[in-house]
């Protein structure tokens, strides 16, 4: 039975949300709390039923809200799936990355785009309106800089920033991946053992 707190903060998170369905963080020991940091099954609260609900066949990292809908990303597979349109329930549409052999590792969702980033690229999908998955790629996209931490993007004024797979930290305001570390940073960024633990916030310093 999921945690009592965990409850409550998903009840919290989403009478802000005010709607039936939305987006919801939970603390890490909250999350310790119903599983999902081992199993990374996908939760949906229902507002209106007061129910936290194991969507069945959902393994994901990540989940945004876009349009309507909900998307998860299994990084396992590199897969991106959709929900029905605002119905966190019932996800019924999936596609695969296939334009590069790097898996999608990070997803992040703006208001008119989902970045889903790769250990060597990044993505970006747009909602194009189509039958059944509605997001594709957009084609006049092309970002060369995958992430070295899968923790690591972020939003900084509503745009991607990420620690790239060069070391070095990107920021990309319309999309053009512009290096904004400066050489101190990285050579302190190299030095470490590991960087697959870094994590971003929505500020970088």
């Amino acid at each position: 039975m999921p945690g009592e707190a965990a409850l409550a903060s998903a009840r919290e998170s989403a009478g802000r949300i005010g709607k039936r369905f939305g987006v919801v963080k939970i603390s890490p020991a909250e999350l310790d709390r119903i599983g999902r940091e081992t199993t990374r099954t996908l939760y949906c609260f229902d507002v209106l039923t007061n129910t936290l609900t194991a969507i069945a066949d959902q393994t994901s990292s990540d989940v945004g809200y876009q349009d309507g809908f909900f998307v998860s990303l299994d990084p396992n597979t590199s897969t991106i799936s959709q929900s029905e349109l605002e119905n966190g329930l019932v996800f019924n549409e999936s596609a695969q990355r296939n334009d590069t052999p790097d898996k999608w590792v990070k997803m992040l969702a703006r208001p008119k785009d989902i970045c889903l980033f790769g250990s060597e690229s990044t993505s970006i999908y747009y909602n194009a309106a189509n039958p059944g998955f509605v997001f594709i790629p957009n084609p006049s996209v092309s970002i060369p800089y995958g992430t070295a931490a899968p923790e690591s993007p972020a939003l900084l004024g509503g745009w991607p920033i990420w620690l790239a797979n060069d070391l070095t930290v990107r920021y990309a305001p319309g999309y053009s991946a512009t290096r904004v570390s400066t050489f101190a940073m990285e050579w302190q960024i190299a030095a470490y053992s590991t960087v697959l633990d870094a994590e971003g916030s929505l500020t970088y310093s």
